[in-house]
């Protein structure tokens, strides 16, 4: 299954992938690897909204900018808003987070 839709993407896509490589369409150099899917919660009231983080490391330099970018690889292509959230604490790799919610 290719996933081309950030509508119909699910935590459980991205923790079932975790450790896939992902490029960036728009620069062929860039890599993204899938490191972390956790859900969160998005209140105190379960009001059917669902929201989860996907986290990805890439190399230390260049720094993406925040923005939409087009994630390739065996599974999916798909633009995601991609924001940068700093390095890891080993400085060896770029932290970025995008963020999905559904709401009810």
């Amino acid at each position: 299954m290719l996933l081309t839709d950030p509508g119909e993407a699910d935590v459980r896509f991205f923790e079932e992938r975790l450790g896939a490589e992902l490029v960036l369409a728009e620069t062929d150099r860039v890599r993204l690897e899938l490191v972390a899917a956790e859900p969160r919660r998005t209140g105190p009231d379960d009001d059917g909204t669902t929201a989860f983080v996907v986290t990805f490391h890439g190399p230390p330099a260049p720094v993406l900018e925040q923005g939409t970018w087009t994630l390739r690889g065996d599974e999916i292509d798909m633009p995601l808003f991609v924001v940068p959230t700093g390095p890891t604490e080993d400085a060896r790799a770029m932290c970025y987070d995008a963020v999905f919610t559904r709401l009810a």
